[in-house]
């Protein structure tokens, strides 16, 4: 069984409100303290502790099925990343403003990460209708989404491979 896929893509536009929230709290405390020291030593840990909450704790349901997927336990990865797209699609304004609320400078949305997952781990699992289903959800999502469009290259040559296997063979 081959490895699953990891691609993780940054937009650097992506880092501009991340930038932009530190000086906000960095200038929040120095209003308060009237010192650049105290902005810097207090706006940090600040923004580290929250980066970090919003990072780990929000996302968990993604984090555990990328965890449960390098370990080869595709099924149980498939019930996490399915909570994680449903819980993404009830809250879409957190996939919106990642940047600033997840502090996540990623292009790529956690509904598409969720669609791009669950392909993934039907594809490991040669499930290859349910895979090719969510490749072209994650696509209808972000058409240049190249996990998704490579991920459904790959469906398709499986499924014409056993389409293959299923023909009679030709005799002269």
């Amino acid at each position: 069984m081959s490895r699953p896929p990891v691609y993780r893509p940054i937009s650097w536009l992506g880092t501009i409100p991340q930038i932009v929230v530190y000086s906000v709290v960095c200038g929040t405390v120095y209003a308060i303290t009237g010192s650049v020291d105290w902005a810097i030593l207090i706006g940090m840990p600040i923004m580290l502790i929250y980066s970090i909450t919003s990072r780990y704790v929000v996302p968990y349901h993604h984090r555990q099925g990328v965890h449960l997927m390098s370990q080869f336990q595709f099924e149980e990865a498939l019930v996490e990343h399915q909570k994680s797209l449903e819980f993404f699609e009830k809250y879409p304004w957190i996939d919106n403003f990642r940047a600033v609320v997840l502090m996540s400078p990623s292009p790529m949305s956690y509904r598409e990460m969720a669609l791009c997952n669950l392909g993934n781990c039907y594809l490991q699992l040669s499930r290859w209708p349910e895979a090719q289903s969510h490749y072209e959800q994650a696509l209808k999502m972000g058409p240049k989404n190249r996990l998704a469009q490579q991920g459904l290259r790959l469906v398709e040559s499986q499924m014409d491979g056993d389409a293959a296997e299923g023909e009679p063979e030709e005799t002269p």
